[in-house]
Formats: C-alpha cells, sequence, structure tokens
C-alpha cells in the first residue's frame, strides 16, 4: 500500500510539472508573444493586446512555479 502511495504522488508531482509548463510556459508566455507578433504583421495590435501580453508574460513565471508547489504538497499529503 505505501508503495502505491508513493508511485501515485510520484505521478502526481510530474503531472503537475508537465502542467505548469504548459499553462505558464506556452499558455501564459510563449502564446501571447506569437499572437502580438502576428497581430503586427497583420496590422491589427492595439494598446490592450500589448498590456495582456506583459501582464500574462510577467505572471507566467508565478503559474510555472505555484503549479508545481501544489502539485508537490498534494504529493507529501497521499504520501503521509
Amino acid at each position: 500500500m505505501k508503495k502505491t502511495k508513493g508511485i501515485v504522488g510520484i505521478l502526481i508531482f510530474i503531472i503537475s510539472i508537465i502542467a505548469g509548463i504548459y499553462l505558464g510556459g506556452w499558455l501564459m508566455f510563449l502564446s501571447p508573444i506569437i499572437n502580438c507578433c502576428r497581430a503586427i504583421d497583420s496590422g491589427d495590435i492595439t494598446a490592450i493586446m500589448v498590456f495582456i501580453t506583459i501582464v500574462k508574460c510577467i505572471f507566467s513565471s508565478v503559474v510555472i512555479t505555484i503549479i508545481p508547489c501544489i502539485g508537490k504538497i498534494i504529493q507529501f499529503i497521499i504520501t503521509e
């Protein structure tokens, strides 16, 4: 039983790392920058779009950090 809890805890932690990288790295950092570049190319860029992109890029590091921390807390709770 303890071995199963350990495996489940490690899987949850690994999934939370992948989710943090996807949500923080792709959805909140790279994707807004790419969309902003596409808007510049097409001539549809607005100040609000630039502002939202900057805010998302600032908070992406928080998301990349918080999600794996929550996963580690859940792993600790499960393995106890």
